[in-house]
């Protein structure tokens, strides 16, 4: 990890909460709970200086990169026990202070909808293999590309590709597909979704492609979802070890390029007993209750 980009963006995200005391002196918290990184350099500093608050840290990446140890919290709320272990490597002293809880996600990625409901939500007829294509709400990244390597591999699927906020992908990608020959993949191109279409996708889905933010790999293990991480759609940093969590625990395999995500794409639909093994050991990692747990956890250390 790059000491020198920690040293730049630990500065930069100290001087981004200049107004965290203002508020902090205003509320008066008996905790303050961190799901993301950038508060923790200014949290250490005003927990040393007005000192009637505790810092719980909730780390909402599978891979504890050094963004999260800074400052010193009370306690770490971990995804699971790979990242326990992977933290207490960094920091040995920090064994009796973590628990393993999972990642918030909202409560409808532990919900099973109505089969019926779900085609008709897709427009999808029941019998296809169900693949999702996504690169995160922002819709970046190569989707042309990823999805002319699927067409091209001719697989008999109902193809969701989900495109989120970025209108001109969208339109980009609908414009390529009028272009293309008839396919026996089905598509069906999509804009931004809410968070219960995109848990009645997973709930059906065979294959999720995508990156793995910690979110949406938090919500995949919630509906037991095998993911497919799609390189090109990384983002550098903790989403590769996100990756290494998902190939390494069996619940998720990964592609370099198109070629090989068309090649893995057909292999894995190909072979549904592998995709249930993929989903058994996902669901297994889930906790859809994590929210619950830390705020109960939290209640009790009162």
């Amino acid at each position: 990890e790059n000491k020198f980009s920690y040293k730049v963006q630990t500065a930069s995200d100290y001087v981004f909460m200049s107004r965290l005391r203002k508020l902090l002196k205003k509320e008066q918290p008996d905790w303050v709970v961190c799901t993301h990184s950038l508060p923790q350099p200014r949290l250490a500093q005003l927990r040393e200086e007005l000192g009637f608050f505790r810092v719980a840290v909730v780390v909402t990446d599978l891979y504890p990169h050094l963004m999260w140890l800074r400052g010193t919290p009370d306690h770490y709320y971990v995804p699971t026990e790979w990242t326990k272990e992977l933290l207490i490597q960094r920091r040995a002293a920090l064994k009796n202070r973590i628990s393993v809880t999972g990642i918030p996600v909202n409560p409808v990625f532990s919900q099973l909808a109505e089969i019926e409901k779900t085609k008709a939500e897709l427009d999808w007829d029941g019998v296809r293999p169900v693949v999702v294509l996504t690169s995160g709400g922002i819709g970046g990244g190569p989707f042309e590309e990823a999805l002319e390597s699927l067409l091209k591999e001719g697989l008999d699927v109902h193809l969701e590709v989900i495109c989120g906020r970025n209108e001109s992908k969208r339109k980009a990608v609908q414009k390529y597909l009028q272009e293309q020959p008839k396919s026996r993949c089905q598509v069906r191109v999509r804009g931004h979704i809410s968070q219960e279409q995109m848990a009645m996708r997973m709930q059906v889905a065979s294959l999720f492609i995508s990156k793995p933010g910690g979110l949406t790999t938090s919500e995949c293990l919630s509906m037991g979802t095998a993911m497919l991480v799609y390189e090109p759609f990384l983002i550098p940093g903790q989403e590769e070890g996100n990756a290494d969590f998902l190939v390494t625990s069996g619940c998720g395999a990964k592609a370099s390029g198109p070629t090989e995500l068309a090649r893995i794409t057909a292999q894995l639909i190909g072979d549904p007993d592998r995709i249930q093994t993929m989903r058994t050991i996902a669901k297994s990692h889930g906790k859809p209750r994590a929210a619950n747990d830390i705020v109960d956890a939290i209640v009790a250390m009162d």
